[in-house]
């Protein structure tokens, strides 16, 4: 063929896909009259016909068995992305940095972006614009979806899929309160202090009606896993580290000893790379990167219709878009999401997430599954079908759900006007520092570790590094000069302390002013001398205060090396009068009444679990699964929107 007629072949492709969608496109220019004919009636047969859906199914399966011959037939070598992981979990510096209040904090924080991943793939924070994005397949690497080994004769047969899975399949989740809630009595065991509650249908009583027509397509759709990733070494990581720019050392976290007798858990190794105040980590289930130095200001955010190009542009000068994807706003201003599409249709969970301000991307969860297999083309239940599963019961038939509460029914909780202070140190004063140092060694051989401390970051040469690296998950004394910024320690000595007998002190007091001194007077008769105390820290207020050690300095009293003051919260006085039984904390919402507004084809992630390998201990990723699903967007009679995905495949090709 010569280029010319390639040429005239592709635009006259576009021509016909352009109009089968209904688009105004005019016939190439060069088309001769004849072929022109030729394709206005190929469009009027095809737009009145309407075939048979054992036949379109049979079609699809035809064409999907060639396409994996030819794509087959082009082997490319290992890609980046194949050699990345599948990304799916959190993971963190492991930085043993504070106890007691410190970590009842951290499990707040986690808790709270934990349940912010739920609640951003829920229906009401995805209103505003949604911007497509193409697949970007960078040169020499393996397009999404490419499978390697060759395929002859018949196509396998389809493989049985699992049900669908979802945090409220198993129903006892609460509309209104956006939660976990039952409400129902609880169930106690027999010869047990197990107390159960018995989950609750919010859906028992729920008259569900039609405000939308159902589609009658298509017939058929591609179901796709990702395979289980390999465990990320340090060349991918070095590759990936490179990708944002930062070419300084690469780490690791320290080999973990069991105590003796205890084998050695399969850990995944966990990757770090530094460029300032910028961090990276990455490991074969995230990349992470954050620039703490760029600051978020709310006030000052930016509109999603600014902070998604700059999302975009960050991805792709790395490398990261590539995969079919859509964006949409995320929980606050400047956040953008970044769902994958498969034939254009979105996926329930979001793989990528962005958070942008004026000056810049200040944070990056990059969980993306970029190396994707097709299991098959799999013929679909009706739509039609599906609503009547859905009519039959959501928690009988296992139907996932999630809910985006009304806002306008939450109730709004009055924060405690108590006031909280953090140690800051004097710049150029001399300074003793608890902590315990999280330590990372370097991947390359002779490397001097990185050790992380806070609130100040320790400065010393590379033989003080080194010792302080032997001993990872030590409690250390720091003493030296605070710099003058008040966030480094020039170290002038240090000692390690016993973890056994250094125990953090969590003490209630008043403050007293006493001259240029600031006192704590205990509720059990110690005084001890606050260092650093905040200016506005009033004298006789009562307050608790949480620190690592006392230290005696030579003075009338020992110095305590306090991290936090916080103000005493004082409740109101007990009323005399009859006990009252206070109501479960949370009442579930029953749904009176739901209507689905809208109907479409979307993809459902699966997690399918190695339960043998978990239970032996041994390192198992869990196989994804991108299933089609009826996905039915409702609201309820209280502003609730909701949103309920109904297994798409027939049930002969799933699992019982």
């Amino acid at each position: 063929m010569s280029d010319k007629e390639q040429n005239l072949a592709d635009s006259l492709d576009a021509f016909l896909t352009a109009k089968m969608r209904g688009a105004s496109e005019p016939a190439p220019a060069d088309l001769p009259e004849a072929e022109a004919r030729l394709a206005a009636m190929l469009l009027e047969v095809a737009q009145a016909t309407e075939p048979d859906p054992e036949f379109r199914a049979a079609l699809d399966a035809q064409l999907y068995r060639a396409a994996r011959q030819a794509t087959a037939s082009r082997p490319e070598p290992m890609s980046f992305r194949e050699k990345m992981t599948s990304l799916q979990g959190w993971r963190f510096l492991d930085m043993k940095r504070f106890v007691g209040i410190f970590a009842a904090a951290a499990a707040i924080v986690a808790v709270a972006l934990f349940g912010y991943f739920i609640w951003s793939n829920l229906p009401g924070n995805q209103e505003g614009p949604i911007i497509a994005g193409p697949v970007e397949t960078p040169t020499g690497e393996t397009p999404p979806g490419t499978i390697e080994t060759p395929v002859t004769g018949e196509p396998p047969a389809l493989a049985a899929l699992p049900p669908l899975q979802g945090p409220q399949a198993a129903g006892g989740f609460g509309g209104a309160g956006g939660g976990g809630g039952d409400g129902a009595p609880p169930v106690t065991e027999a010869g047990t202090d197990i107390t159960i509650f018995e989950p609750v249908d919010v859906f028992s009583g729920t008259e569900f009606t039609l405000g939308t027509t159902l589609p009658t397509e298509p017939a058929s759709a591609l179901v796709q896993q990702e395979p289980v990733p390999p465990i990320v070494d340090a060349a991918t990581a070095r590759e990936i580290a490179n990708r944002f720019g930062f070419t300084g050392p690469l780490y690791t976290n320290p080999p973990y000893e069991p105590p003796p007798g205890e084998p050695a858990p399969e850990i995944i190794p966990t990757y770090m790379a530094f460029n300032g105040r910028e961090v990276v980590q990455m490991d074969s289930f995230l990349i992470y990167y954050s620039n703490p130095a760029i600051t978020p200001d709310q006030a000052a955010s930016l509109p999603f219709e600014q902070a998604a190009p700059i999302a975009e542009n960050f991805l792709r000068e790395r490398g990261l878009l590539t995969f079919a994807y859509e964006m949409r706003p995320g929980f606050s201003p400047g956040e953008v999401l970044f769902y994958r599409l498969i034939d254009g249709r979105p996926v329930n969970e979001s793989e990528i997430y962005v958070g942008v301000t004026a000056g810049g991307v200040y944070f990056l969860s990059y969980n993306a599954r970029p190396v994707t297999e097709d299991l098959g083309i799999y013929p679909l239940r009706s739509a039609e079908a599906a609503w009547q599963q859905l009519l039959a019961g959501v928690v009988a038939q296992q139907i996932p759900w999630t809910v985006m509460p009304n806002q306008a029914n939450q109730p709004v909780e009055e924060p405690l006007p108590i006031k909280s202070w953090a140690r800051s140190f004097t710049p150029g004063a001399e300074a003793h520092f608890y902590t315990w140092p999280g330590v990372l060694i370097a991947v390359e051989p002779g490397g001097v570790p990185r050790i992380e401390t806070y609130p100040l970051a320790i400065q010393a040469d590379d033989d003080t590094l080194r010792a302080i690296g032997q001993n990872p998950g030590h409690p250390y004394h720091f003493w030296g000069t605070v710099g003058p910024d008040g966030q480094t320690l020039q170290v002038a000595g240090y000692e390690v302390l016993d973890e056994a007998t250094f125990q953090p002190l969590f003490l209630e007091g008043t403050i007293q002013r006493s001259g240029d001194q600031v006192l704590l007077n205990t509720a059990t008769g110690e005084t001890y001398l606050l260092p650093d105390a905040p200016a506005d820290l009033p004298d006789g207020l009562a307050v608790d205060v949480f620190g690592p050690t006392t230290r005696d300095a030579g003075q009338e009293y020992p110095l305590l090396e306090w991290d936090s003051i916080n103000e005493k919260y004082i409740g109101p006085e007990p009323t005399e009068g009859p006990v009252i039984i206070e109501p479960a904390p949370y009442e579930p919402y029953i749904y009176q009444q739901v209507t689905a507004n809208s109907v479409e084809l979307a993809y459902y992630l699966t997690y399918v679990q190695d339960e043998e390998a978990l239970a032996a201990g041994r390192y198992a990723p869990p196989l994804i699964l991108f299933q089609p699903v009826w996905k039915f967007t409702a609201t309820a009679e209280n502003g609730d929107e909701l949103i309920f995905y109904v297994q798409a495949v027939e049930a002969g090709f799933v699992q019982n």
